[in-house]
C-alpha cells in the first residue's frame, strides 16, 4: 500500500517513523529540509510535489491547522479514486463541502491525544479515529498501531480534551514557577523540580507508581478533592 504523510513537523515525524515498514512511504514538505533528511532516515521517499499523491491509496495530513483547509483541497484534487484523507490536525477539520465534492474519496478524522515529544521519547498515544466503516477503521488501525491504541471515538472531544490537560500541566509548572523564584535558585534547579520532579511525580501517579511519601501526598490529596 502507497502512503504518503504531508507534514514533517513534530507530529507528522512521529506518525512517518512509526508507519509499518511494509507499506511503501512518501514524505510531502514545502521543502524544508528535515523532512528529506527523515525520509532518509527512514527509508521513505521523499518530494515537495503534490501531484505524486495520485499514487497514494492513503494520505495523512499533519499540518497545522491554520494550514490544514488549504492543503486538504489540494490533496484531495491530486487523490485518485477511493483514496483515504486522514486528517491528523487536532483543531482543524475536513469541511463539509470539500468531502461533498469529493464523494469518491474517503475523509476520515483521526486525532492523536498525546503530547509530540512525550511520542519522540518512546512514549505511546491514542488514536481516535473518526468513521463509522468498520473496514475503514481496521486499515487505519493497522497503519496506526505504532502510535500505541487506536479506537473509535468523537474526533471533536479531543481537542477540548487535549486542552483541558496542556492547560492544567501548565497552569502547574506556571505556579510552581512562581513559588521556586522565591527561593532564589539556579534556573537549572527550577528546571529540574518542575521537569524531573513535579511532572515525574504526575507520571509516577497514573502508573500507580508513587513511592511511600508520594503516596501519602496522592491520599491527602485525593481526600481534600473529593478524590477516589
Amino acid at each position: 500500500m502507497n502512503v504518503t504523510v504531508i507534514g514533517t513537523g513534530r507530529m507528522g515525524s512521529v506518525i512517518a517513523k512509526r508507519l509499518p515498514l511494509e507499506h511503501n512511504r512518501l514524505l510531502i514538505n514545502n521543502g524544508k529540509s528535515e523532512g528529506k533528511e527523515l525520509a532518509e532516515r527512514i527509508g521513505a521517499a521523499y518530494t515537495t510535489d503534490l501531484g505524486k499523491l495520485e499514487e497514494s491509496d492513503v494520505i495523512i495530513l499533519c499540518v497545522p491547522a491554520a494550514t490544514t483547509s488549504i492543503i486538504a483541497k489540494q490533496a484531495a484534487s491530486f487523490a485518485k479514486d477511493g483514496a483515504i484523507l486522514i486528517n491528523c490536525s487536532t483543531k482543524a477539520f475536513f469541511e463539509e463541502q470539500l468531502k461533498q465534492n469529493y464523494l469518491n474519496l474517503y475523509f476520515v478524522e483521526a486525532k492523536i491525544i498525546g503530547h509530540a515529544g512525550s511520542l519522540e521519547q518512546g512514549k505511546s498515544a491514542i488514536v481516535v479515529v473518526d468513521t463509522d466503516k468498520r473496514e475503514v477503521f481496521h486499515m487505519i488501525a493497522d497503519l496506526f498501531y505504532g502510535m500505541g491504541s487506536v479506537r473509535m471515538g468523537d474526533a471533536k472531544s479531543v481537542p477540548v480534551l487535549s486542552t483541558m490537560a496542556a492547560e492544567a500541566g501548565l497552569r502547574t509548572a506556571v505556579a510552581l514557577r512562581k513559588q521556586l523564584t522565591m527561593y532564589g535558585l539556579p534556573e537549572e534547579m527550577e528546571n529540574i523540580l518542575i521537569e524531573s520532579v513535579c511532572a515525574g511525580t504526575m507520571s509516577a501517579y497514573v502508573r500507580n507508581d508513587l513511592g511511600h511519601f508520594g503516596q501519602e501526598l496522592a491520599e491527602k490529596l485525593e481526600s481534600e478533592t473529593g478524590g477516589n
